[in-house]
């Protein structure tokens, strides 16, 4: 009888666990050090974004599994954004605005990164270059290597069976050191 309760319970989990790795890959040193990601609030949230969109472009060709595990993971996430606002000390009237904003922020930008993908190397870069240096990289190179990493790494989790991505064991594994 509470059987979809604990499916949804074990989907959570997943959910939560596939999270954590986007959050874990979004933190790599190598993105603040080498790309120059600002290392603020801001620049933070941008990349977590945008692997949370590669993740959940992967999760699209699962069907309904993929479909209820996309759910968890953004659960995940606005659970986190609500987490976060707390600890900086947002007051609970302004929390659920700006968690909506959060969120839609993550439609608008895997809109924009889907879209870009489909086009050009420079276009995925120049997109890039708009929401993660929020228009202000003084070197071109920086995204163009940070478009070749979305590139390897939409390849990479392309490759993850689907056993393994809705089991939630995700391990971005390709090295993300930058040649600056």
């Amino acid at each position: 009888m509470l059987g979809w309760l604990r499916q949804r319970s074990f989907t959570s989990g997943i959910g939560r666990k596939l999270y954590d790795s986007i959050v874990a890959r979004a933190r790599a040193e190598p993105f603040y050090r080498d790309l120059l990601v600002p290392d603020t609030a801001d620049g933070r949230f941008e990349l977590i974004v945008l692997h949370l969109y590669l993740v959940l472009e992967r999760l699209r060709s699962e069907g309904a599994a993929g479909d209820r595990l996309s759910r968890a993971v953004i659960e995940a996430f606005v659970t986190d954004m609500d987490d976060s606002m707390r600890e900086f000390g947002i007051g609970d009237m302004g929390v659920p605005r700006r968690v909506k904003r959060a969120a839609a922020a993550v439609y608008e930008r895997s809109a924009a990164y889907a879209a870009a993908q489909q086009g050009e190397a420079c276009v995925l870069a120049q997109v890039l270059a708009e929401h993660i240096y929020f228009g202000a990289c003084s070197d071109g190179r920086l995204p163009d290597q940070l478009a070749a990493y979305v590139r390897r790494t939409a390849a990479e989790l392309e490759a993850v069976s689907s056993r393994r991505l809705l089991g939630g064991d995700l391990v971005f594994s390709h090295s993300i050191e930058f040649g600056t």
